[in-house]
């Protein structure tokens, strides 16, 4: 649990954290659903230390009207629908959900870009660029293991079956064998199938 918030910001923390843990898709459904259930169109300060009651956030009287009085526009002692979504629930406020996938944002970034300095200059060359399949599965597993990433060999490989480019086998280019068990594959569209299949 959050424990004693201790402070307004503390407790505005906690009471941004449980409204996005209900999973509810916007702040004004948000304020009618959990906040204002007596459809009145305000909270003020004993509803809403009910709400943090319900939401098991132990709160002081002080510090209910303390956010009461930080988020009521006009100084009525009461929030509204338009202060709650503008200042309570503000939707660039980083809930522990949006910070878990920024981190994850970032992983992935981070394995997108080492994959493509292990697979080097053919995916700046777009589509045209081709790397063996034994090249790319091996620049997978090398970026997957940079980047602290885990890429299953099966993932890897139906990402290098499905990047697979038949039509290139039947150029004659002396940098790639032309076997039937090591195909050429496309870099930009490995890059991208492997993307989807890594985990953190």
């Amino acid at each position: 649990g959050y424990g004693a918030p201790h402070s307004v910001k503390g407790l505005e923390t906690a009471l941004r954290e449980k409204v996005d843990q209900r999973g509810v898709a916007t702040s004004e459904r948000a304020f009618r659903l959990l906040f204002d259930k007596t459809g009145v169109g305000f909270v003020d300060a004993r509803a809403l230390a009910k709400v943090l009651h319900d939401f098991n956030v132990p709160a002081q009287t002080t510090e209910v009207n303390a956010l009461i009085a930080r988020y009521s526009g006009d100084g009525s002692g009461k929030i509204g629908v338009k202060d709650f979504c503008a200042r309570l629930l503000a939707p660039d406020f980083p809930t522990e959900a949006t910070t878990s996938k920024r981190k994850i944002d970032e992983k992935v970034s981070r394995f997108y870009r080492d994959l493509c300095d292990e697979l080097g200059a053919c995916v700046a060359l777009g589509d045209g660029g081709f790397v063996s399949r034994k090249n790319a599965l091996s620049s997978a597993a090398k970026a997957a293991k940079t980047a602290n990433a885990r890429l299953s060999s099966s993932a890897a490989n139906a990402a290098a079956d499905e990047a697979s480019d038949v039509s290139s086998r039947n150029r004659r280019d002396p940098r790639f064998p032309e076997t039937e068990t090591q195909k050429n594959v496309r870099c930009s569209s490995f890059v991208a199938r492997c993307q989807v299949a890594v985990r953190f």
